[in-house]
């Protein structure tokens, strides 16, 4: 079984970066503006 890693590395703050990815309702919207559309 193969895998791909791929290291992405992000300029903000952990704290900014956690209040973002626990925000499950605009969350997704939060990380890729423009990108992400509504469900």
């Amino acid at each position: 079984m193969a895998s791909i890693r791929e290291e992405t590395v992000i300029e903000s703050s952990a704290d900014d970066v956690w209040e973002v990815i626990g925000d499950f309702a605009a969350g997704p919207r939060r990380m890729v503006p423009g990108t992400a559309g509504r469900c």
